[in-house]
């Protein structure tokens, strides 16, 4: 069965070692929810690696543009 993970503070870099062992562990893991605070880019690309059901952000006007 897999463990569903919510990761919060996705781009951070606690977070990138906690998604690089998800990356090599895709068998025992699925990212269910990812959250930033405004750096989007970064949690876009994250979005199209992982696929979660969640994307959040902290603030509305962060997620625009």
């Amino acid at each position: 069965m897999l463990q569903r993970l919510y990761v919060l503070g996705s781009t951070g870099s606690i977070s990138d070692s906690t998604l690089e062992v998800v990356a090599r562990n895709s068998d025992a893991f699925v990212v269910y929810a990812l959250s930033a605070y405004r750096n989007m880019r970064k949690l876009f690309r994250q979005c199209l690696k992982f696929h979660p059901a969640l994307a959040i952000v902290s603030e509305p006007r962060h997620a625009r543009g």
